[in-house]
This record gives structure tokens, sequence and C-alpha cells, in this order.
């Protein structure tokens, strides 16, 4: 898998397929055009972003576990 695979995949777990780039963007506290950039292959993607990105998925993550935790449960 490509750092570039890696950023799309991420982005689209937080965000939706359609929508990533700019809430990413806001995430990272990096302009949306910067993001774009990294995603078209017109920039590298800096190596400090793969730690950032792991926080941001490990909270998602916990975030939808606690959630989904609450939900009632219904049988059939």
């Amino acid at each position: 898998m490509t750092d570039l695979d890696h950023l799309t995949r991420a982005g689209e777990t937080l965000h939706g397929r359609s929508v990533w780039k700019d809430p990413l963007a806001h995430d990272l506290g990096v302009l949306p055009r910067t993001v774009r950039k990294w995603a078209a292959g017109e920039t590298p993607i800096p190596s400090g972003i793969w730690g950032e990105l792991r926080s941001l998925l490990t909270a998602h993550s916990e975030a939808a576990a606690e959630l989904a935790a609450t939900l009632p449960m219904v049988e059939g």
C-alpha cells in the first residue's frame, strides 16, 4: 500500500468517501489545498502526518465503540 493509499483510506474512514479532504485538513491543521495536493500526488506527504493520523483514527475508533455500546439491543 502506498502513502497515498494510506492517506486516502484514513481520510475516507474518518470523513467519508466523497468529502474527506477538507475535514481532514482541518483535523491536521493544514490548508485544504495542502491535502488536495497530497491526494493528487503533487507534493509528498510529510512523515509527521502518520502519527497524527494514527491518533485521529484511534480516537475515532474508540468513540465509535463507545457509541455502539450504548445502542439498544434488538433481537431478530
